[in-house]
Parts: C-alpha cells; sequence; structure tokens
C-alpha cells in the first residue's frame, strides 16, 4: 500500500522546479484549501435554503477562505522578486516562461468553461450579441478582468490579471531604480514606504477612489505581493534570519494566529452590514489588508525559514502535493463544485434538508475537485506547462518562477 502510495505520489512531485522548497508547496496547499472553503459556500451554500444561523456563519467562513488568494500573492512576490532581482534578467525570456507556465491549463479550463456554460450547468456571464461577447471573451483570454473592471468568465481567475500585473511590472522596477545595487535595508525601507503611503492614501482619499480601496478582488491587495518581497528579503539574509530565535518564532504563530482571528471578526462584521451586496465601507474594506498582511507574512516567514517552526509540519506529502496542483485546482474547482449545486439544486437531493445535503455534499465535492484536478495537472500542466527544461543551467535559474 506505501509503495502505491509513493507511486502515485511521485506524479505530483515537482523535482528541482523553483528551487524546490517543501514547505513551500505546503503552503500553496493551504492557500487553495481555504479556496475550497470560500467557493464551497458561495457555489454551494448560497444555493441551498440554510438556516439563517448556518447560512450566515458559512458565509463568513466563506469571506475567511478568500485569503488563500493573499497567500498565493505572497508566495508570488517572494518567488517572482527573487528572480527579478538577479542581475542581467532577461525580461523578455522571463515574460515567455510565465506565458509557457499560465496559458495551456487556462486554455483547457477556459474551454470547458464554454462547453459547460453552452450546456446550461455553469452560469453564463457572456454578454449577448456577436460583437460583445467576443470582445468579453477575448478581454478574458487576456486576463484582464481584475485589474480592469470586468467581470471574470472563470471567477477565480480575476486574480490572474494581479498575477498578469506583477510578473510585468516588478522586473522593471528593479531595473528602472536598478534595486538589485542597494543595500537590503534600503530595499526594505523601499517597500515597506510603498506600503505605508498606499494604505494612508486610500484610507485618507477613499471616497476619491473607491475601485483602489475595496478589498474583496480589487486593487488594495496588490499589496500582498509586497508582503512576499519582505518575507523574501529577511529570509535570504543571514543577519536577518538569524534573529528568528525559536522563542520569536513562537510569537510569529501567535501573531499570525490573532490576525486570523481579527479577519474573521471582520469578516463577520462585513457579513452583517446593513447593505443589500454585504459589502462594507471603503475605509473598513482597506483596513482588512493591514491584519492580512501581517498575518500571512508572520505565518510565511516560521514556514519558509529552513528548519522553521512550522516547516516541517507544511512538508507534509498530501499537502504538498495538493500545493504543487495548485494552479489547476484552483482552475478547476468551479466546475465540480456547479455540477454539485446543479445535482443539489435540481437532482433527486433537492427535496433533503439542505443542512444534510450542505454537510453530506461536503465529502464528495472536495473528492470530485481533487480527482478532476489532478487529471488536469498530470494530463495538461505538468507535460506542457512544467516540463524539464531544454536551456542551460544559466537560463533555467533565470526561467526560474511560480
Amino acid at each position: 500500500m506505501t509503495g502505491a502510495f509513493a507511486r502515485l505520489g511521485a506524479h505530483f512531485e515537482l523535482g528541482d522546479h523553483n528551487r524546490r522548497l517543501p514547505a513551500m508547496e505546503g503552503l500553496r496547499g493551504l492557500a487553495i484549501l481555504l479556496v475550497f472553503v470560500c467557493h464551497y459556500n458561495g457555489i454551494i451554500g448560497e444555493q441551498l435554503h440554510l438556516p439563517p444561523a448556518i447560512a450566515s456563519a458559512s458565509k463568513v467562513i466563506g469571506l475567511w477562505g478568500a485569503g488563500g488568494v493573499d497567500l498565493f500573492f505572497l508566495l508570488s512576490g517572494f518567488l517572482i522578486y527573487r528572480s527579478a532581482l538577479k542581475h542581467g534578467l532577461n525580461y523578455l525570456a522571463f515574460l515567455r516562461r510565465r506565458l509557457e507556465r499560465i496559458y495551456p491549463t487556462f486554455l483547457v479550463v477556459f474551454a470547458l468553461y464554454l462547453g459547460l456554460v453552452s450546456l446550461h450547468l455553469a452560469p453564463s456571464r457572456i454578454p449577448l450579441g456577436f460583437v460583445a461577447g467576443g470582445r468579453y471573451l477575448i478581454e478574458n483570454l487576456l486576463f484582464l478582468p481584475g485589474v480592469f473592471d470586468i467581470r471574470a468568465f472563470i471567477g477565480a481567475a480575476w486574480s490572474l490579471s494581479y498575477e498578469w500585473f506583477f510578473y510585468l511590472a516588478i522586473p522593471l522596477l528593479v531595473h528602472a531604480f536598478q534595486l538589485h545595487r542597494w543595500s537590503r535595508t534600503s530595499r526594505v525601507l523601499f517597500f515597506a514606504g510603498i506600503v505605508v503611503a498606499y494604505v494612508g492614501i486610500v484610507v485618507a482619499f477613499g471616497s476619491h477612489f473607491p475601485a483602489f480601496a475595496w478589498y474583496d478582488s480589487t486593487r488594495i491587495r496588490m499589496l500582498m505581493f509586497v508582503s512576499g518581497i519582505l518575507v523574501y528579503e529577511v529570509l535570504s539574509s543571514e543577519r536577518l534570519s538569524a534573529l528568528l530565535t525559536p522563542s520569536r518564532e513562537v510569537a510569529l504563530v501567535a501573531v499570525a494566529l490573532a490576525g486570523a482571528v481579527l479577519i474573521l471578526i471582520m469578516c463577520a462584521v462585513k457579513s452583517a452590514s446593513g447593505s443589500a451586496d454585504g459589502e462594507w465601507t471603503a475605509e473598513t474594506g482597506t483596513l482588512q489588508v493591514i491584519p492580512t498582511f501581517i498575518a500571512c507574512a508572520a505565518l510565511a516567514l516560521v514556514v519558509l525559514r529552513p528548519g522553521g517552526l512550522l516547516a516541517g509540519a507544511f512538508s507534509v506529502n498530501w499537502l504538498r502535493w495538493t500545493g504543487n496542483i495548485s494552479y489547476s485546482f484552483y482552475l478547476m474547482h468551479s466546475i465540480p463544485m456547479h455540477i454539485v449545486a446543479v445535482f443539489l439544486t435540481h437532482g433527486p437531493l433537492r427535496n433533503v434538508n439542505p443542512l444534510i445535503a450542505y454537510v453530506i455534499a461536503l465529502p464528495f465535492t472536495i473528492a470530485f475537485v481533487y480527482v478532476s484536478s489532478a487529471v488536469l495537472f498530470v494530463a495538461v500542466e505538468r507535460p506542457l506547462s512544467l516540463r524539464p527544461r531544454q536551456s542551460s543551467a544559466a537560463s533555467r535559474a533565470q526561467l526560474q518562477a511560480a
């Protein structure tokens, strides 16, 4: 049994990809499971007529689970900034590698969504009319929803717009300011200054720039890339990394837990707000990024530091494998969820008690998501996006990315 499990797990190993950090793979696993929690409520929970108290609790936990995207942004900030700091980085080769990494799996899932929409198994967001519908699909193929005020065809894919913006911008920023020549302290102060200035501007002038202030799916969350940049600067410095003594790591874990609780409370406040769509004020939406920024950074420091307090816990195989298929999981998971939602609301279980259906559907849904995501990873993502590079060792080092 152990041998069979090991052979199965071999399909989900990444080898030396990204200068392999096993605990980072596990942190990705946590991130995608939080996203699952978020969308299980949004796609399945909200389709059922749950008792009010259960529905409210599910909504709050779902809002809290959206923090998985913030963890993904942090990890991208860490990895892409690490690549961008390399002197002599080939910008076009870097972008080509990112295209190869992102597009094959995205295009397959995009086609699946088109098929499901045509079969009425997924909600259609395509505007009526050939021109309007065609323009909308092209906008989605170019990853414009997210940074731009366009609704994403694949609901979860809005975040790819932010990823692409970061991929395009951070190497140019590093090159323009020659950041690789700066001292580490100067770089830390530079990025910390960006965070403070950004938050200060949207808190003070949020009513004038509402799109930059809302926390959900909008621009304030781009600061999470900077959280990953700062984590990289700490962990790549022997002097700073040495400051993370066991007692200080325990304190960081406490900070991460306290931040998670505070974010949960803020999500409850948002859910209980009086407006029909559950939104809150721009100022409150902006402020949620502060505990998110701090809690995710604290967690990352004790997970990503070799020998860190939580490095071992995040290096367990099942969590690493979940992290390794997380991109396929992220793009695919809504499809099984929509199918389960249709089955629950229109199939033989439509008359079952909603709470019982909600609970019973959970293990079947997560199994359905894992299997479909694993198939997508093995059949598409791994052979097309993670295949061994034919370039030299030096080129491989330049092109490593998330």
